[in-house]
């Protein structure tokens, strides 16, 4: 759930505001309801505002601000409320888009539950050719930038041991690589605490196949062995 305070009825655009529109892209849009208060309420000011969330039709919530049955976390920028229903803990089925992209490797993440991570070669790519008339594949635009952020992570590792890698890259390409094919935005993903330096440097490593690389470069190392000694 999201909880927008000082939102009405009348307000349009709810989640452009708040910087999460993210989550409601190529998706059925969240489901707005009026509330008289809300987290962060006092007995001054009880915080009404706009609270929102999806519907499964099959197991329609209870909408509406109930603290006794839910928890609710501030975003880092202070603009909106994150809820969790405390008899239904979050999964990362309830986020699932309803058309992810390509192939995936499931990460741990902080909150113990594994997240499927795009692996970024996967992503819908387009075929043409180069000035010379080779044949190349480059990335859709809407990836272009995550696969070239992928491809920086996969020099790293061509310039280091795959088993020792410590990433050098960003907080948004993680962000972006849960978002693809989630509904999640990176304030959600900092309020909810879902990355950590060992699982952000998971999930890096899923967009390039880390196992994979590592792997391949364990046998080039025992087909050089074998050379060396003759076997």
């Amino acid at each position: 759930m999201i909880f927008a305070p000082g939102s009405h009825p009348q307000t349009g655009g709810i989640t452009e505001s708040l910087g999460i529109a993210g989550i409601d892209a190529g998706e059925s849009k969240m489901a707005w309801t009026a509330c008289a208060s809300g987290p962060g309420g006092t007995a001054d000011d009880p915080g009404a505002g706009m609270l929102g969330c999806w519907i499964d039709p099959n197991n329609p919530p209870a909408m509406g601000y109930l603290p006794d049955r839910q928890r609710w976390i501030l975003s880092p920028d202070g603009k909106f409320w994150i809820g969790l229903d405390l008899a239904s803990p979050l999964v990362p089925a309830n986020l699932l888009r309803a058309r992810p992209h390509g192939e995936v490797i499931a990460v741990l993440l902080e909150d113990g539950n594994h997240w499927d991570i795009p692996i970024a070669r996967h992503l819908p790519h387009k075929w043409g050719q180069d000035a010379t008339g080779e044949g190349i594949r480059t990335p859709k635009r809407e990836f272009a930038e995550f696969c070239e952020q992928a491809m920086e992570i996969f020099r790293q590792v061509l310039d280091s041991d795959p088993t020792k890698l410590r990433f050098n890259t960003q907080w948004e390409f993680v962000c972006r690589a849960l978002e693809l094919n989630y509904r999640l935005a990176a304030p959600i993903i900092s309020a909810l605490e879902l990355i950590g330096d060992k699982s952000g440097g998971r999930v890096c490593g899923a967009t390039i196949e880390l196992k994979l690389v590592a792997d391949v470069e364990e046998e080039k190392k025992n087909m050089e062995l074998a050379g060396i000694h003759g076997t």
